[in-house]
């Protein structure tokens, strides 16, 4: 019954991309100071056939504030993700996270065993990785069996989320008379379009999220303000 929830979604979502006059090509310098939001939020099917949900509801929401996309170090990247000057910069970054509530369901054993809470839940710390074209290609497929329907057609950065909760001492851990569970993480990739994030423009859209007995919604936010 531990929860392992692995959602993949591809979200088009609208750094700054100048023309060269000379070159006659395109160079990315730097986006404003974003912060970004990502919160989840499921209800879930319990069911004592080992097949449903392992929450009846489900709400957390992460945070990556003050962090600018910056110029690659890489080949593979079209950007890194920054700190607020943009002096310091890596492909991944790390966020505050917080689960708001949350109903678990119980284990069966012919008979319903309630689960009680032993640990947390407790703040994390959510990853947001800038990852490569073929990586996210290899994470869609992985995670769905299938081919992504439709690639991009314009410059596009691929990011990987995770809730990142820790393997031992988990953020949020329960117990039932037949056994004891941690959480674990949900993590899926997106690729927005690297024009847009460099225009600062804010954006904001939402993904059905659908996985073994649960269905909810992904709500993005990237903001400037």
């Amino acid at each position: 019954m531990i929860s392992k929830k692995l959602m993949m979604v591809l979200l088009v979502i609208p750094c700054l991309i100048i023309s060269n006059a000379f070159a006659q090509k395109k160079e990315f310098i730097s986006s404003p100071v974003y912060h970004v939001d990502i919160s989840l939020n499921y209800t879930g099917k319990c069911s004592q056939w080992g097949d449903g949900a392992s929450f009846i509801q489900y709400s957390a929401i992460s945070q990556f504030n003050s962090i600018r996309f910056v110029p690659s170090l890489s080949e593979q990247h079209p950007c890194w993700i920054g700190d607020e000057t943009g002096t310091m910069s890596n492909i991944q970054v790390s966020g505050e996270g917080r689960i708001v509530s949350i109903k678990i369901c119980p284990d069966y054993d012919g008979e319903e065993r309630p689960a009680r809470i032993t640990r947390g839940p407790l703040p994390f710390q959510p990853t947001l990785q800038v990852i490569t074209v073929d990586e996210g290609l290899e994470y869609y497929f992985e995670l769905t069996g299938n081919e992504p329907e439709v690639l991009p057609i314009v410059p596009s950065v691929w990011f990987k989320y995770s809730d990142s909760f820790r393997l031992t001492n988990a953020e949020l851990e329960w117990q039932t008379d037949i056994g004891g569970y941690p959480i674990g993480s949900h993590i899926f990739v997106f690729h927005v379009p690297l024009e847009s994030l460099g225009k600062g423009e804010r954006i904001h859209t939402t993904v059905p999220y659908k996985t073994r007995g649960e269905t909810g919604t992904w709500d993005i936010t990237f903001d400037t303000k």
